[in-house]
């Protein structure tokens, strides 16, 4: 029977992140893997988006003295229309509104103006998702404080700042961008990272809440992309002294006189002072528990956590170099959309458990350009046809079809690959096969995952969680992890 301060469950990007923040202040640390290797989602190209590691989380682990290298500007995105139209986005604003400006120099003003906003904003939406939010459900002076300080950051705003964001933040994103522009491909190409992972369509109320939080808080791409900071996270690791354990599936989380004492795999029970789950809050606490450990309120709580994956990933090899109607290839990703109505079609398939037949497409092209790994949407979890060999190839041959709009097809295909949320539930225990475990909602993302499990608690003492379930959500910003940890 081994002994260790803290076991860590789940060896993604948040599990590696908590397990190197507690080992580097002296903590005897285990990290648990399923998979062979580390890196979970982030290894298997599922999530790739590396703009929003936050670059206070690099420095404090130390990740450039194991290899990891900020690009110091966001990904850039290339958004593309149907009839030909191409526009890079970067975080050179300047320059980006000039490149606006071939298609609408309203446009281009407008886009100077909102940055301007976006920037004002900012400091405020950094504090909300940056910092370990106070517990509602005790409010003795700290909270109080922490509260406080977070409504004089909204005050400081200015009154107009301030009124106009509260206006602003429950809305829909198609609303908001049709406030500010008026080239279709343009606010589709802005809107789609709102939606990416989520059961929500540019018309879903609160999807400018996730614009908002994207625009603000993407920053500076990682040189190699998530592998590249999967490999830094886990050299970090080492260092500190992190036990890493691979193939080494939990079967139990141990509970004794109502507090977590351990884990048990592969029949053996590993005790600990504390237990950190990276995994999914359905997963920790109705997989791993004994039914009679967690409270009826718990159970119903978790049960109405809205996580139904919507996101497929497909990957396509070429026999010959990619080529793109619109030019030669550019840097970072691409984007498809085209317009508000398309986009709010293409959702309305997985509203009725439907595949969309004109699916939202962002991908990836490799160096040499025969490879494409593109996020899908719109792909339901509970699909009505279930998610068989007939169904991957029906995708397949939409995205496909869609591709055929922005490239030219004289590439024959040599391999293709669907993964759909099932195969992410099968394969990685993700409940929904939600790739941010919980939607990004506001109800779900100002208290995440919700009031009763605030600052990383669960319901059983001596049980945390620091994954994407938990504040401030998902996607590839190490920030659940790190401020879960800090908070023992």
């Amino acid at each position: 029977m081994s002994t260790f301060d803290i076991i860590v469950i789940g060896g993604g990007h948040n599990g590696l992140t908590a397990a190197t923040m507690l080992a580097k202040r002296g903590k005897r640390v285990l990290l648990l893997e399923k998979q062979g290797q580390l890196g979970g989602l982030a290894a298997a190209g599922i999530l790739h988006d590396t703009s929003l590691v936050r670059a206070s989380i690099v420095k404090a682990l130390g990740l450039e003295k194991h290899g990891l290298e900020l690009l110091g500007s966001r990904v850039p995105a290339v958004l593309l229309g149907k009839e030909g139209q191409e526009l890079l986005i970067t975080g050179n604003h300047k320059e980006t509104a000039e490149r606006i400006a071939v298609f609408s120099e309203n446009d281009a003003a407008a886009y100077l103006k909102l940055r301007a906003f976006l920037d004002k904003v900012t400091p405020l939406l950094s504090g909300l998702m940056n910092e370990v939010p106070p517990n509602v459900n005790n409010l003795g002076m700290k909270e109080v404080w922490s509260l406080g300080k977070k409504a004089l950051s909204l005050k400081m705003l200015g009154n107009a700042t301030m009124l106009e964001f509260l206006r602003i933040a429950p809305m829909c994103v198609a609303d908001y961008l049709n406030e500010w522009f008026e080239t279709d491909f343009l606010k589709a190409g802005l809107a789609a990272p709102a939606l990416y992972g989520s059961f929500t369509g540019p018309w879903s109320a609160g999807s400018n809440l996730n614009f908002l939080l994207y625009e603000c808080l993407a920053g500076e791409e990682v040189q190699g992309g998530a592998l590249a900071l999967i490999a830094a996270l886990e050299k970090a690791a080492g260092s500190y002294g992190v036990e890493v354990r691979t193939n080494s599936e939990v079967s139990e989380i141990v509970i004794e006189n109502g507090a977590a004492i351990g884990v048990r795999v592969d029949g053996k029970l590993l005790i600990a002072n504390t237990i950190m789950s990276s995994c999914s809050p359905k997963q920790t606490m109705l997989e791993w528990i004994t039914p009679a450990e967690v409270s009826f309120d718990t159970e119903m709580q978790l049960n109405v956590l809205r996580s139904r994956g919507t996101t497929a990933i497909v990957n396509m090899t070429f026999d010959q170099p990619v080529r793109f109607k619109t030019g030669e290839k550019q840097a970072g990703v691409y984007r498809t959309g085209n317009s508000f109505d398309e986009m709010e079609k293409a959702f309305d398939n997985s509203k009725y458990r439907e595949y969309s037949v004109h699916p939202l497409l962002e991908f990836r092209v490799s160096d040499d350009n025969k490879t494409l790994n593109i996020m899908t949407h719109y792909a339901p979890f509970d699909l009505e046809t279930g998610w068989n060999e007939k169904a991957k190839a029906g995708l397949l041959e939409n995205v496909s079809r869609e591709l055929s709009l922005y490239t030219d097809q004289q590439a024959r295909v040599l391999h293709s690959e669907v993964i759909s949320p099932k195969d992410m539930e099968e394969r990685f225990g993700i409940p929904g096969g939600h790739i941010y475990h919980a939607e990004h909602a506001i109800d779900q993302l100002i208290t995440r995952p919700f009031p009763s499990f605030m600052q990383y608690k669960t319901s059983i003492p001596g049980l945390y969680q620091c994954g994407s379930g938990a504040h401030p959500g998902g996607g590839l910003t190490c920030a659940p992890g790190y401020l879960a940890a800090s908070t023992l």
